[in-house]
């Protein structure tokens, strides 16, 4: 039997916030509330209801802020009065850390974009690469997939030089090592398209690709 199931997204208004100040063209207007909810269907039949984003939206520069549940919901129910204030500090939040995150986008990592590629490239079995850009737990995680591995596969042997064959242990060895491999690739692909960041959130980057991220970066200003 062939089940068809998709996903309907609706976007609703609760509220309309009347005469509030956008945070980014300074421009009083009519804000709508708005949030998106999502209904998971098996033929048509609705057996799954979520909301998925809450945000609202300036008409006249086209910006959209994100709110929080819970900033959304005293938002719906706040009083004429308390309105002004509160929609200025749930906006003035979105904005401030939309900036941040921006202002990362931006800049640099001290760390080596060649190093850390090759230090991925023929090390990252053993995850090298990860204490090198600062990231200990996964560097740490990687040694002890390792470890499990190399133990694994030491009594598989141990096992047949016994005369008691364990291929499980065997192909339990295979698979971890094949994730650590797994994750040095796809780290190399991250590094070498400017993609990775070090332990700080910064991007690792050679300068061409510096000053390509630089380029664009207007165009994701909120």
């Amino acid at each position: 039997m062939i089940y068809r199931v998709d996903i309907k997204t609706v976007t609703l208004t609760d509220r309309i916030l009347h005469n509030m100040t956008c945070p980014v063209c300074h421009i009083s207007t009519d804000f709508p509330l708005l949030k998106s909810r999502q209904t998971a269907r098996i033929f048509w039949i609705p057996f799954m209801r979520y909301t998925s984003s809450y945000r609202t939206q300036c008409p006249h520069c086209g910006n959209t802020f994100m709110l929080t549940s819970r900033q959304y919901k005293d938002l719906c129910k706040a009083s004429p009065d308390q309105l002004p204030q509160l929609f200025d500090t749930s906006t003035g939040q979105y904005v401030f850390q939309k900036k941040q995150t921006l202002s990362k986008y931006t800049l640099r990592s001290s760390k080596s974009l060649p190093a850390a590629g090759l230090l991925a490239l023929f090390f990252g079995l053993f995850g090298v690469q990860n204490f090198y850009l600062g990231h200990i737990r996964r560097a740490l995680i990687s040694i002890l997939i390792d470890l499990a591995a190399i133990l694994f596969f030491t009594i598989s042997i141990a096992g047949a030089s016994a005369g008691m064959d364990i291929p499980a242990l065997a192909v339990i060895a295979s698979i971890l090592f094949s994730v650590n491999i797994y994750w040095g690739i796809v780290d190399f692909f991250r590094i070498l398209t400017g993609h990775a960041k070090d332990g700080e959130g910064l991007f690792v980057m050679t300068k061409k690709q510096y000053e390509r991220r630089l380029s664009s970066f207007r165009q994701l200003q909120p």
